[in-house]
């Protein structure tokens, strides 16, 4: 198992997003879709399975995080960012609202649509359940069964929304000083170089885009797709399936280093950079303030094993400690994202799909 997904597919089992792949944490929903209720089949164990109100079937390890209520999922939410003191969701039908950071998560009032004037009529869209804010915009994408895809930036003042072609756009995380790094296999502005690493800059509607880091160079074998980008503590860690071993890796280099590289008019090697984590059951990678948190799951059986988390260290970054584990198939992560206190994560079972936070400890 481990392949890549087709045209507008999310992540295949145990692989990331090939091209025309969206997703982003978690994967992909379309506009007719919404989160499934998680309701097993009958015969099912997991319809008796004794499940914590908040946790479902996972268990808090000693991972210096406590676990907090964050309330439902809003109705047709599918991703959530945080960012200048607010929150942001994105739905189904690729609507992002604004919130106040609130816990649980209040009433939201519509920010904008991700959809382009020109995909009006597009038909079954795939939006990516990362909105990402940063400074005075959020970022949001979707991919089309054509393997199309479009980054869209929403201006948090309610200005004129901007979209830029971004090819099997899988994920995207926000750069110190404004501007996105994103995962994809393109980027209009950008030469192209398929799976790679590309910073996008919008100001006043002028579009800046540039390729930062190179998935191919330093090994041929690697047969690299998108795959996860996240930010820790200064540290970036970018991802990509892996073609051959059909692993998902995450390698880790300071955004010091690719704004070194990128300055020159060049590209970060990501084959110099160490390994974060590699494994064909990783499901999500999200970063917190201070470390980066690693989900695995069964893709045959859609569950979350396992939650693991990686401090930032002054030299380099601490060995995986669990946070959370589970023994079962009832309980999947949805969705994740950073939050001024650690990360969030979406948690769903049989009794619905709900926030909770996993705030760390000092």
């Amino acid at each position: 198992v481990g392949g890549s997904a087709g045209a507008g597919g999310s992540a295949g089992a145990g692989g990331s997003a090939g091209a025309g792949g969206a997703a982003g944490s978690g994967g992909t929903a379309g506009v007719d879709g919404g989160q499934d209720s998680g309701t097993p089949d009958a015969g099912d164990p997991c319809l008796t399975a004794s499940l914590d109100a908040l946790l479902g079937s996972l268990r808090l390890l000693d991972g210096g995080v406590v676990a907090v209520s964050g309330g439902p999922v809003p109705a047709g939410v599918i991703g959530i960012g945080f960012g200048g003191g607010r929150a942001y969701t994105v739905s189904a039908l690729g609507v992002v609202s604004s919130h106040a950071a609130q816990r649980p998560l209040p009433a939201g009032t519509v920010l904008g649509s991700l959809r382009s004037a020109a995909d009006a009529d597009a038909g079954t869209l795939y939006f990516n359940v990362a909105v990402v804010p940063n400074e005075a915009s959020v970022l949001g994408s979707y991919s089309k069964l054509s393997g199309a895809g479009v980054a869209t930036v929403l201006a948090v003042d309610g200005g004129a929304a901007v979209h830029v072609s971004a090819p099997g756009i899988y994920t995207a995380t926000a750069l110190s000083g404004g501007g996105w790094l994103i995962n994809s296999l393109g980027l209009a502005g950008a030469p192209a170089a398929g799976a790679a690493g590309y910073a996008l800059w919008v100001d006043g509607g002028a579009v800046v885009s540039q390729q930062v880091v190179a998935l191919r160079t330093g090994d041929g074998g690697w047969n690299a797709s998108s795959g996860f980008t996240a930010v820790a503590s200064g540290l970036v860690g970018f991802g990509y399936y892996h073609g051959v071993d059909g692993n998902n890796y995450v390698r880790t280099v300071s955004e010091a280093a690719l704004r070194a590289a990128w300055s020159d008019g060049g590209a970060f090697d990501l084959g110099q950079a160490p390994v974060l984590v590699s494994a064909n059951d990783l499901t999500d990678v999200v970063g917190s303030p201070t470390s980066f948190y690693a989900v695995r799951g069964d893709w045959v059986f859609d569950n979350t094993t396992s939650v693991d988390r990686y401090r930032v260290l002054d030299g380099g970054v601490a060995p995986a400690r669990p946070v959370l584990s589970s023994a079962d198939t009832c309980t999947k992560v949805l969705f994740s994202a950073a939050t001024a206190q650690g990360v969030v994560l979406a948690i769903r079972d049989r009794n619905g799909a709900r926030l909770v936070y996993l705030d760390e400890l000092p």
